[in-house]
């Protein structure tokens, strides 16, 4: 049997199926495309809001430092005002007790005689003549009772040792505030001894 080719003929549905099944491959395709669109929006929009909070936390945390690092910063200002204060406070107490006591030693000068004390000048140094023109520069300032001159027991002095007996602490004490303005002064108590003689040893 032979079959005639011109008289066969697809089935005449055939073209709407295959319209309908190329409108399903689209509409599949763009199912896909439409659902990885949204994960993708998903997912963007959640590290969008991640990040945002992230900075937003860093902000927080810079902004918390800052306020900490000023408050400190403020701290350390008043606390150096403080230390500040004291200083100048301590300053002028120290000032006002110096000037106090510079005033109690005048007073006490005022009630001395000087030519009425006693002193003794030594050579603390070793230089030839030393206690001899000390001496001199002594009487020229009102202190004329030279009773001695000597060599101390050593040559090893420092600037001018003044050493009194517990009883001439006063007359001493007058005889430092002369001396004091131009010269290194050691004050040096002798005790109750039986020398009243003030001693004073001219060092280098």
């Amino acid at each position: 049997m032979i079959l005639d080719l011109k008289k066969t003929t697809l089935p005449k549905n055939n073209d709407s199926f295959f319209k309908s099944k190329l409108k399903n491959r689209k509409f599949i395709i763009k199912l896909i495309l439409g659902i990885f669109i949204v994960l993708f929006l998903v997912f963007f929009t959640r590290h969008y809001l991640d990040l945002r909070k992230t900075l937003s936390y860093k902000k927080s945390i810079i902004q918390q430092q800052t306020e900490s690092d000023k408050k400190k910063y403020e701290e350390t200002q008043r606390l150096e005002e403080e230390l500040e204060s004291k200083k100048e406070k301590g300053k002028e107490e120290d000032a006002n007790k110096e000037a106090a006591k510079k005033e109690e030693v005048t007073n006490q000068e005022a009630d001395i005689d000087k030519t009425s004390i006693s002193i003794r000048v030594l050579n603390g140094n070793g230089i030839y003549h030393t206690a001899t023109d000390f001496s001199d520069i002594l009487k020229k300032i009102g202190y004329t009772n030279i009773v001695g001159i000597a060599d101390a027991d050593n040559y090893e002095y420092k600037g001018i040792t003044i050493k009194y007996p517990k009883a001439k602490k006063a007359e001493a004490e007058a005889l430092k505030a002369d001396l004091e303005e131009k010269y290194a002064v050691e004050f040096l108590e002798l005790g109750n001894v039986a020398d009243s003689n003030i001693i004073v040893i001219v060092g280098k």
